[in-house]
């Protein structure tokens, strides 16, 4: 005899098919776990309610002699799976890290696994069909993101897991340094990096200290690096200006230029003092150096305000470059919400 499988799913029916050679009148089947348990007719149908492996007999006649066939173990019945075991890993993963692993506990009956992660944009699964799998994070990705798995068998794909909440993150790490300062200020102590307890790197920088004179004339960037307690490290960064002037006056001062509040929320008040009339052209700049705004033709007056309506952007570090006939000043701009 045969069948068109040898694996079902608990309640499925299946057929026998005879293949008996010789003038048979007789069949006489005896199906261990399965419903009807006997048959004697030459294909019978039946239906097992449970799952394991089952022996299947067959005697058949010829009215005067006899012949039979064993098979022990012939038919496997599976059900489908119950809900997987919730993955296991780390939950809290810094994004420079880079990838990790995760693994789940074997179901019962299980041939296979399929994982999912959401959203897709998280990244990729490696290892897919196995207990142990590798999530490949997609570089940009930051947030959390849910990791399930269900056992697969012949009857399909079973429960899947409660959700493993994966966040992956980087400290919000902020860096706001003087715009401008003179070659020859003495060395002074930075700040404006946060979280606290960071450290500074860049040009004329040593110990937390900037030296213009080692920095040299010119716009210097300037680094803060933060490791959060979990060991997690990211950077900002910030423009520096070494200047001729004397002290830490601004050169924006000296044009008679002023923005505020900053920092703000995105709205600024730009104030222009003792200034010829003239037409002035206003660029903002990110700190890529794309232009994130402009106001062309604008006529100044003594005593000139106007509003820098910058609040649709997010937030960080901007530049705003005034020019004119007779004036050009760079103004930074700092966005927090």
């Amino acid at each position: 005899f045969t069948t068109d499988t040898v694996a079902i799913c608990k309640g499925e029916p299946v057929q026998y098919f005879d293949q008996s050679i010789g003038p048979v009148t007789e069949w006489n089947w005896t199906f261990e776990g399965a419903t009807p348990t006997t048959s004697t007719n030459q294909n019978p149908w039946v239906a097992y309610a449970q799952t394991g492996y089952f022996d299947v007999l067959l005697e058949v006649s010829d009215g005067i002699e006899s012949s039979s066939y064993y098979a022990a173990e012939y038919m496997e019945v599976q059900e489908v799976l119950q809900t997987a075991n919730m993955p296991s890993g780390i939950s809290l993963l810094c994004a420079s890290w880079g990838n990790s692993t995760y693994n789940t506990a074997p179901v019962t009956g299980a041939s296979s696994y399929n994982w999912t992660i959401s959203p897709e944009e998280a990244g990729t699964i490696s290892g897919n069909g196995g207990t142990n799998i590798t999530l490949m994070w997609a570089p940009d990705f930051l947030g959390t993101a849910e990791l399930r798995v269900a056992g697969v068998n012949y009857c399909g794909t079973g429960v899947y897991s409660n959700p493993l909440n994966i966040t992956r993150y980087l400290p919000d790490v902020n860096l706001i340094v003087p715009a401008y300062v003179a070659i020859s200020t003495p060395a002074f102590e930075l700040t404006g990096g946060t979280p606290a307890g960071g450290t500074y790197s860049g040009p004329g920088v040593s110990n937390g200290m900037f030296d213009p004179s080692v920095a040299g004339l010119g716009e210097h960037t300037i680094t803060y690096t933060f490791t959060d307690v979990n060991f997690c490290t990211n950077t900002a960064t910030d423009l520096l200006t070494v200047t001729q002037f004397t002290g830490y006056e601004n050169i924006a001062e000296k044009s008679g230029v002023h923005v505020y509040p900053n920092p703000s929320e995105g709205m600024f008040t730009l104030r222009l003092n003792q200034l010829d009339e003239q037409e002035v052209n206003l660029v903002v700049y990110n700190a890529l150096s794309d232009v994130v705004y402009i106001k062309e033709g604008l006529l100044l007056t003594e005593q000139h305000r106007s509003v820098i309506n910058l609040s649709e952007l997010p937030k960080g570090v901007y530049y705003l470059k005034i020019s004119g006939k007779n004036l050009d000043s760079v103004q930074k701009l700092v966005i927090q919400k």
